[in-house]
């Protein structure tokens, strides 16, 4: 399953626009979607190590301003998607996160963004509970740049090594993320 996954961006980082699609998918994943922006990553730093740091700052400016209009939906918007929240019969959850926001404050978006736990959610939630739009971008930056960064620089530190080890390692590392997520759900949640 991930060996494919990580195939497919592996097929889309040798294209001449990689740097492009990574900055669309950490984007949209700040928003919506539901694929780790990690999974293109790694095989765009590992095809243009020279870049590395640029990739990893490109990357979080796309991240960030895909958590602002997550930030938005959630201050201008949340009318509109609480509804949906009721449907799915998530309203526990999503008091449970804005319980997270009361107790740890920001500090909920720093590691949010530096771990692979939905960043997206913290947009939702950050914009509705009134976090300072400013302080917002701030600590999204500190968080996202965090992971982006040690991600960009461990794939540029180790390279080949690096490739060699995601291929012989991909499909239990990415059961790893997923218990991470799980297990975050579980916490957060239940």
């Amino acid at each position: 399953m991930f060996k494919s996954l990580y195939q497919w961006a592996a097929d889309l980082a040798a294209r001449k626009a990689a740097i492009a699609w990574l900055q669309f998918f950490s984007f949209i994943e700040s928003v919506f979607f539901p694929v780790p922006t990690d999974v293109v990553l790694v095989p765009v730093v590992l095809k243009h190590r020279e870049q590395a740091l640029k990739i990893a700052v490109l990357t979080t400016l796309f991240s960030v301003l895909g958590g602002a209009v997550g930030y938005a939906i959630g201050h201008y918007g949340l009318d509109l998607v609480y509804p949906y929240i009721e449907q799915l019969h998530m309203v526990d959850k999503w008091d449970r996160v804005v319980q997270l926001f009361e107790q740890y404050g920001v500090v909920v978006i720093i590691v949010v963004g530096f771990t692979p736990l939905p960043y997206k959610v913290v947009t939702l939630v950050s914009g509705a509970t009134g976090v300072g739009f400013v302080l917002f971008i701030l600590t999204s930056i500190v968080g996202r740049f965090g992971r982006f960064g040690l991600v960009s620089w461990v794939v540029y530190k180790f390279g080949p090594q690096a490739e060699a080890m995601i291929e012989k390692y991909v499909e239990p590392l990415g059961w790893l993320v997923v218990g991470l997520v799980v297990a975050w759900i579980g916490w957060t949640y239940l």
